[in-house]
């Protein structure tokens, strides 16, 4: 009889991936979306950054973003597989169609963003604000190689001041519509991985290189699809210096956007995002494949464990 891995294990190996992943690549995902509001590229922005604040800068809000990592795909790997496992033991086939698979991905993605948006909101700010607000508090004779660092209490209680409690919330709207971005990716990793599997026929699994390009590439193309969407939520969750009003909503990051810089303005910074999207999530399921593979067997054990406990 095979063991099948509970929800919360595929939980925690997702949510332990992704932070691992996340440390990783972080500066990338830092100078990302630094890059839409300051920079002309990424590159640049890691130059500039590095330059003017020093390498510590590049890891800004690392801490409270790996929270936020961990903590959302817990979540979000939870619900997906309670919610797939419920609906596979309804069906008498026990395979979900197309529409279901990619419905589900939302339904989990939009449930755990809820929990988890205040805290991408202040990473974003201190993401984004660099040494702004510390200049703002006094601190504008700071150097490359002391600057110290934007602390999250001071980004809530700015956030808070601002905006209020809503404001933990801001840019909520695009990250539910954002939450098809998953759907997609996991819809694309399935797929390729059958496809790839069929072709292979004699080969019993997939080895960690394959995994890693087939999640890469899936979370590339997912990426790339919805990135106005990503540029919309990053501008409604930061405050541009030369921005003189703040947004009102998904239709006025749009039509300021387009006016501005035409429909290309929509994808300013997207090959960043779809390099970063590219190596986390390649990352992220080539780490998580191990990470199962060991929560498989500390679940195996624990369940042994407690048959010889109720038999004896």
């Amino acid at each position: 009889m095979t063991y099948e891995l509970p929800p919360i294990g595929h939980a925690l190996s997702g949510g332990v991936a992704a932070a691992l992943a996340n440390v990783v690549i972080y500066p990338l995902d830092m100078a990302t979306t630094r890059k839409r509001v300051h920079y002309t590229s990424v590159p640049d922005a890691i130059r500039k950054i590095y330059a003017s604040e020093g390498f510590t800068a590049l890891y800004s809000g690392l801490g409270s973003d790996t929270i936020a990592t961990l903590t959302s795909n817990f979540v979000y790997f939870y619900v997906y597989m309670a919610l797939r496992q419920r609906k596979e033991h309804r069906r008498s086939s026990g395979q979900l169609s197309t529409f279901q698979e990619l419905f589900l991905g939302a339904e989990a993605g939009i449930i755990s963003r809820f929990f988890t948006a205040p805290i991408h909101v202040v990473t974003t700010r201190q993401q984004v604000m660099g040494k702004d607000l510390l200049q703002q508090q006094g601190n504008s004779g700071t150097t490359a190689g002391n600057t110290p660092k934007v602390s999250a209490r001071s980004i809530i209680r700015e956030i808070y001041a601002q905006d209020g409690i809503t404001g933990f919330w801001a840019g909520y709207a695009p990250t539910v519509i954002l939450s098809i971005n998953p759907s997609i990716t996991y819809f694309l990793f399935e797929t390729i991985k059958k496809t790839i599997l069929a072709l292979l026929a004699a080969a019993a699994s997939l080895t960690s290189l394959q995994i890693f390009f087939i999640s890469a590439c899936s979370k590339a193309i997912a990426s790339f699809l919805t990135y106005p969407l990503i540029l919309t939520k990053t501008k409604l969750q930061t405050k541009e210096e030369n921005q003189p009003k703040s947004f009102n909503g998904i239709s006025d990051v749009f039509k300021t956007v387009i006016k501005d810089k035409g429909i290309a303005g929509l994808y300013t910074g997207c090959q960043g995002q779809v390099v970063k999207g590219f190596f986390s999530f390649g990352l992220m399921y080539m780490i998580k494949d191990r990470v199962v593979a060991w929560m498989l067997t500390l679940f195996l054990a624990i369940h042994n464990m407690r048959n010889r406990v109720t038999s004896s």
